[in-house]
């Protein structure tokens, strides 16, 4: 029997550590969390609390370009009008995420959330926007410049009904 050259070492050394670098990758793969990506993710929006005003009072007001999400008592809501995104990036308040297949169900949503009052709702196709992995119908309500002004409204739409309501940054 021939024994194997000095080669044989330093490739049977390699073949160790390439065996324990794998297992070591193996070992931190399965301490990460993963996260399932969909056409909107959920971002929980930080609450700030703010000291109570002390001698002058902070009234918050909406950019004229942009109706109150619920409508004031004595104006009835539009409840067939969908609002279309404007060309311009923004945020957002999502009602529903539905597959682009059911479009009757994102309408449904759509005609749900008129009725309850809310404004400037719409469907955006995530087809159309790089935020949104495509595939899905996106039901909104309202069109925001900052994650804030979005977050604020989100009490009005799950007062509305839509419980897992949340802010999402919409852009082209």
């Amino acid at each position: 029997m021939r024994f194997p050259g000095n080669w044989v070492w330093p490739v049977l050394l390699l073949l160790v550590l390439g065996t324990l670098g794998a297992l070591a990758a193996v070992a931190v793969a399965r301490g990460e969390k993963t996260e399932t990506l969909v056409a909107t993710r959920v971002r929980l929006a930080h609450l700030v609390r703010r000291p109570a005003p002390t001698t002058t009072a902070v009234i918050p007001t909406r950019p004229a370009n942009v109706e109150p999400l619920v409508q004031p008592p004595g104006r009835p809501p539009n409840r067939s009008a969908l609002t279309q995104w404007p060309r311009a990036d923004g945020y957002t308040v999502v009602l529903e995420s539905v597959p682009s297949s059911d479009a009757a169900t994102a309408r449904q949503a759509a005609r749900r959330a008129l009725a309850k009052g809310l404004t400037q709702v719409g469907i955006i196709d995530s087809q159309r926007f790089r935020s949104l992995a495509p595939g899905f119908l996106v039901v909104f309500t309202g069109v925001f410049d900052s994650a804030a002004s979005a977050a604020g409204h989100i009490a009005d739409a799950r007062r509305a009904g839509f419980q897992s309501a949340y802010e999402r940054e919409i852009s082209r």
